[in-house]
């Protein structure tokens, strides 16, 4: 490794971002954060990033669901090559090169393991029982006939997913939904543009607690009025 290395946050569905080590860096899902994501389990204000004169730090902001590291809960830790950070359904790996012909053979390899990784994740519909957490594709199951289930099954637990178009989370109490969240849209409308989606993978979290409520209508509700707007066009 050469005396001065580039230091970087390669992110799998985004531009590299290169860390200077004269500013702080913020990450989380509010305008105004350095890095700026789109995850409904991510906090406003999510994580830190520094560096103390040898090293970059990370620091949980205090988040709701926490920052892990390899793998492993942090609050504060020193960043190595290599290091894998998760926030939520986000994950960015911090990589300290020599050029960016080495970053580029890097962000390379990590969309394709980000790739497989899903693929093994989602790969089929594993278990739907009540009792147990369960994953799957839009190719073995609907996603009205999913909610449906969770519903019937009166489920608590949070539902993620990934479309085409980007993540949705749905929290679950007692099968009704309370909260949801897709690309920028959330409660209700989130629910309908989700009802429309017919490629992707799932996967539900049995006990998972919601953020916040923004959903008051009833299920049944909800889905009934998506019917009648799918059916008008």
């Amino acid at each position: 490794m050469n005396e001065n290395p580039l230091h970087y946050l390669v992110d799998p569905t985004g531009q590299p971002v290169e860390l200077s080590k004269e500013k702080h860096f913020f990450i989380g899902r509010a305008e105004g954060n350095n890095i700026k994501i789109n995850d409904g389990l991510s906090s406003r204000r999510h994580l830190e990033i520094w560096w103390d004169g040898e090293y970059f730090i990370i620091q949980d902001l205090n988040s709701s669901n926490g920052t892990q590291l390899n793998g492993e809960a942090v609050i504060s830790a020193t960043l190595k090559d290599k290091d894998e950070i998760k926030i939520g359904l986000h994950k960015f790996i911090y990589r300290k090169v020599k050029n960016k012909s080495e970053l580029e053979k890097t962000r390379s390899t990590v969309v394709l393991q980000q790739q497989k990784q899903e693929t093994q994740q989602f790969a089929s519909l594993t278990s739907a029982t009540p009792d147990n957490d369960f994953s799957g594709t839009l190719d073995s199951v609907s996603i009205s006939d999913l909610m449906q289930l969770l519903n019937f099954s009166r489920r608590t637990g949070l539902l993620l997913a990934k479309f085409p178009e980007g993540k949705a989370m749905i929290y679950f109490c007692e099968g009704e939904a309370i909260q949801a969240q897709y690309i920028n849209l959330r409660g209700e409308e989130a629910i309908f543009k989700i009802l429309v989606e017919e490629k992707g993978f799932f996967t539900f979290k049995k006990g998972q607690k919601p953020l916040e409520k923004n959903i008051t209508t009833k299920l049944t509700q909800i889905m009934l009025e998506a019917a009648r707007l799918k059916d008008e066009g």
